[in-house]
């Protein structure tokens, strides 16, 4: 099995840039929140098929807003 080895050198002002970029996102996107890991844990991941079902499902419902309960 081969690997792959990675050398890189990060200079302390790209870090510096890189922490800028962060705290300006953070400031862009306010609404933003962080998921504990215990959380993230138990998430449903979408994958190619179940994206283009729930894609279709919601064209669907677009399509047909009568067949759905009204507290949707």
């Amino acid at each position: 099995m081969s690997q792959n080895h990675i050398s890189l050198d990060i200079t302390d002002d790209q870090v510096t840039t890189a922490r800028a970029g962060l705290d300006q996102l953070a400031t862009a996107l306010p609404g933003l929140v962080a998921i504990p890991d215990s959380e993230r844990r138990n998430l449903i991941y979408m994958g190619p098929r179940s994206e283009v079902f729930v894609r279709q499902t919601l064209r669907v419902m677009a399509a047909n807003p009568q067949v759905l309960p009204p507290s949707l």
